[in-house]
């Protein structure tokens, strides 16, 4: 009996099974921890947890959950709009 319930796989494995980026399985991770039901048993889970857990939270978004990093010397966003403030209010 082979099945996708049976097969444990890691984040990387899933990615591939589900079509999806291991960046998604992180924020479904993050979000699962939030719920408290996690599909992830450790480091590992199956495909059918997963979609089973998709189906509970229909409302999942990865990036509500993680944000991309920064790329190294690249300004934050400002939180108000630039014409607002002087120029000169901005620069150290």
């Amino acid at each position: 009996m082979n099945g996708p319930d049976i097969k444990l796989l890691d984040a990387t494995k899933l990615a591939r099974e589900l079509g999806v980026s291991t960046w998604v399985l992180k924020g479904i991770k993050i979000a699962a921890v939030a719920t408290g039901d996690s599909p992830f048993r450790g480091r590992f889970s199956t495909v059918a947890w997963l979609l089973d857990w998709l189906e509970r939270h229909p409302e999942f978004v990865a990036s509500h959950h993680l944000r991309y990093p920064r790329k190294a010397g690249r300004p934050a966003r400002l939180a108000f709009p630039a014409e607002s403030c002087a120029v000169s209010e901005l620069s150290p």
